[in-house]
């Protein structure tokens, strides 16, 4: 998968790209999943779920443009965007989690879901939870 501008969404089945169709024309930024059927897509105004048949809007927790979306399975993703924005998907709604700044975070990533990074262009947050 990939994502764009004015809601472009492209699959990649192999052997070449074709586009899905998203319902919206806002720019997607970011675009991870679990499986085939459970994929994510942010960006400015609208975070979208494809369930293996079609893309659908799902409230996302906050009103800030997201930049980046990870997880570690389907019930553990989280998003990072503007203005220090946060938020976790943890198999039934997003959530606003507090990153203690108001530096846009660009990226996202983990080794697990207990060691999970956000980053900006000056900082580097980590969260760590134990099981």
């Amino acid at each position: 998968w990939a994502v764009g501008g004015y809601g472009a969404i492209v699959l990649w089945d192999g052997g070449s790209w074709s586009r899905v169709g998203s319902g919206t024309t806002d720019y997607l930024l970011g675009v991870w999943g679990s499986s085939a059927t459970d994929v994510w897509a942010v960006g400015h105004g609208k975070t979208f779920h494809w369930d293996g048949g079609s893309w659908s809007s799902v409230d996302r927790g906050t009103t800030e443009f997201l930049l980046e979306v990870w997880g570690s399975s389907a019930t553990d993703i989280w998003a990072v965007g503007a203005n220090g924005a946060i938020v976790r998907w943890d198999g039934g709604s997003w959530s606003g989690v507090d990153s203690g700044t108001t530096e846009y975070l660009n990226d996202v990533w983990g080794s697990s879901a207990t060691d999970v990074w956000a980053v900006s262009q000056r900082a580097i947050l980590r969260r760590q939870c134990r099981p």
